[in-house]
């Protein structure tokens, strides 16, 4: 089972020294890229971004489609003229090609995010990152606080999920934010599955295998695979960021449910 605490990697200096970035997962293919296991098929990284107090990330735009969740801290996402505040437990949307930034707003404290991107289209032979002049603006960024969402009942009835930017992605297949406060139904997708563990504590089993599971804990789940997971105190809920991508791409999306937990 592929599972990483982000908390355990070395930060290194990026998008010209602006920020920290720790890579968790790479695409398979990107064997000449520094950093992250390299597992995905077609999400381009899991990575977790950290921009010190007072400090702003470089503006760019990038041929990639990207979901940011904020573990921790105060910020702002710009781009253009357009600012939107950002906070613990926010989920943002960032069409491909868009321009923005993102500072830190808390006082002596730094924003850290969840990062997750695929390229868009899928086809595109390399993921570009660019720095650009901060008049360039862009539309399609979102926020969304997946704790004012009326959750849903998921994996049947085993979980509740909390959907973000339903039917919005384009190369990222979902976005959800699910709830799991006893033993998730064993299943499996035809998308590869990024587990990010918010809080709580559990366990995590994906094809036969279980670790434990505890906040800061990533786990990629391939397709097709198998897993479920289950708290280790029902009075603690595991609460997890999901992000995946179908496989292949062009693919519909299907999931099989009530598989035996073996």
């Amino acid at each position: 089972m592929f599972k990483r605490s982000w908390t355990t990697i070395e930060p290194i200096l990026a998008y010209e020294d602006t920020c920290y970035v720790r890579s968790v997962y790479r695409r398979r293919d990107l064997l000449h890229e520094k950093g992250g296991y390299k597992t995905t098929v077609n999400l381009e990284w899991v990575n977790v971004l950290t921009i010190p107090a007072g400090k702003e990330m470089m503006y760019h735009q990038q041929n990639l489609e990207e979901a940011l969740y904020v573990l921790q801290g105060k910020g702002a996402i710009i781009s253009g003229k357009k600012e939107w505040e950002i906070e613990n437990k926010d989920a943002i949307r960032i069409p491909t090609n868009v321009p923005y930034t993102i500072l830190s707003k808390a006082e002596k404290q730094p924003i850290i995010l969840a990062s997750f991107a695929a390229r868009d289209p899928p086809a595109t032979p390399q993921a570009k990152i660019e720095k650009v002049d901060k008049t360039l603006e862009g539309e399609g960024i979102e926020i969304e606080k997946w704790l004012l969402k009326e959750a849903e009942s998921g994996h049947e009835g085993t979980c509740w999920a909390y959907r973000l930017f339903e039917g919005k992605w384009k190369a990222i297949a979902f976005t959800t934010v699910m709830t799991v406060s006893g033993v998730l139904g064993y299943h499996r997708h035809n998308t590869e599955a990024i587990y990010f563990v918010d809080s709580g504590l559990g366990w995590m089993k994906v094809a036969g295998e279980e670790q434990e599971l505890k906040a800061g804990d990533v786990v990629y789940i391939p397709p097709e695979m198998a897993h479920r997971c289950r708290v280790t105190d029902p009075d603690i809920p595991l609460n997890v960021f999901c992000c995946g991508t179908v496989v292949p791409f062009e693919a519909e999306r299907w999931t099989e449910e009530g598989l035996q937990d073996l």
